[in-house]
């Protein structure tokens, strides 16, 4: 059941969550998407440094999903194109109904100022199996 597990989760992490990060044209941030990936609950729990690229006083961690899409979609505005492109060094540890996993990501982002940002992250999360599959509870990245 495991190795099904881990399956399931490479999928969320190569597919959907990689789908969601890449802006391929003008478009709002896809709040319907990101419900396929993240946790719609009160728990849900993001630290990100990116937050302050809007907003220079806006926290690092937020919680709750109505809390984190708002501060997730802030940015996208100032996207043209381009986010995550690669994602390596995948680990899964799968106890249960959580799993934690952690990634490296790289990508090239063009801004509207035709500004790009060169990306390598490193990416923490905690997953949670739910009835509609495996949704991030707890991200962290770096």
């Amino acid at each position: 059941m495991k190795k099904e597990h881990q399956k399931q989760i490479i999928q969320l992490i190569n597919q959907d969550y990689k789908n969601l990060w890449n802006k391929k044209e003008a478009s709002p941030f896809n709040i319907e998407e990101a419900s396929g990936v993240y946790l719609k609950d009160d728990g849900l729990t993001i630290i990100d440094p990116d937050f302050k690229m809007i907003d220079k006083d806006a926290p690092t961690k937020v919680t709750g999903y109505q809390k984190v899409m708002p501060q997730l979609a802030a940015p996208w505005e100032m996207i043209s194109e381009g986010g995550i492109n690669e994602i390596f060094n995948i680990d899964i540890k799968v106890m249960d109904d959580t799993a934690f996993v952690s990634f490296d990501a790289r990508g090239k982002m063009r801004f509207t100022n035709n500004e790009t940002l060169d990306l390598l992250r490193n990416v923490t999360q905690l997953l949670k199996n739910t009835e509609s599959g495996w949704r991030i509870a707890y991200e962290h990245v770096s």
